[in-house]
């Protein structure tokens, strides 16, 4: 009993000394190297596996960066509303697998910007908050909707590349609209991978700042190959 208490103790002072190591993920075109403390929802296996390191072949993984962490480094970055922590979720896609290539595909917004398939009574409002634009599916619905960064006129033709209008997916609730909302974008970043990122509807006006606050951190921890 007293061997297996000594084990324990061992190894639960190994997870102290390590909490602030990396864990590295390999990538078709190249490496992260991420600290520990950022991932999300390790499973044992692979804790342990970390904690010896091992280099880790994934197609995706995710990051959450602390809301008081980033009040740092964003101006104007809203870290906490009613007690609860607004931290960063960053998930991490291997660019190279065709599930991740059409995530940004403009054609998944071909109804919404031209009034079709599910969208023919779509309602659109400005943003005082941030300039942009607000599509919703029907007139009167304020659960999930789009942001744009230009109107969507169904008499111009849709960018082809997404990231000329898109800004950010947001989720909420009809029955309580603009509350506890969920906004995230996503970009390509160097050596391959797709990048989504999650954040409060009370920061969605500092999409764009909220974007290049992560690419920076990104090009901290990237190794890439190709």
């Amino acid at each position: 009993m007293r061997y297996l208490f000594v084990v324990v103790l061992v190894f639960l002072s190994a997870i102290a000394l390590a909490s602030d190591a990396e864990v590295t993920y390999k990538f078709k075109g190249g490496r992260v190297n991420v600290p520990r403390s950022y991932i999300v929802d390790m499973s044992p296996v692979s804790y342990l596996q970390s904690l010896i390191g091992l280099d880790k072949d994934e197609s995706s993984f995710t990051l959450s960066l602390s809301g008081s962490e980033l009040t740092n480094d964003i101006e104007g970055y809203v870290a906490n509303i009613s007690g609860r922590d607004q931290s960063l979720r960053i998930s991490i896609f291997d660019v190279y697998d065709e599930a991740s290539k059409k995530l940004l595909s403009n054609q998944k917004y071909s109804g919404a910007w031209y009034a079709k398939d599910g969208y023919e009574s779509r309602e659109i409002l400005p943003s005082a908050q941030s300039g942009w634009f607000l599509l919703f599916g029907s007139k009167g619905y304020r659960g999930n909707f789009l942001v744009l960064s230009q109107y969507p006129d169904v008499k111009k033709v849709m960018p082809e590349n997404v990231r000329d209008f898109l800004v950010a997916r947001c989720f909420g609730s009809n029955s309580q609209p603009f509350k506890d909302v969920k906004c995230s974008s996503k970009f390509i970043e160097q050596g391959g991978v797709l990048v989504e990122v999650s954040f409060s509807y009370e920061n969605l006006k500092l999409a764009k700042e909220i974007e290049a606050y992560v690419q920076k951190r990104l090009s901290q921890w990237m190794d890439v190959t190709e």
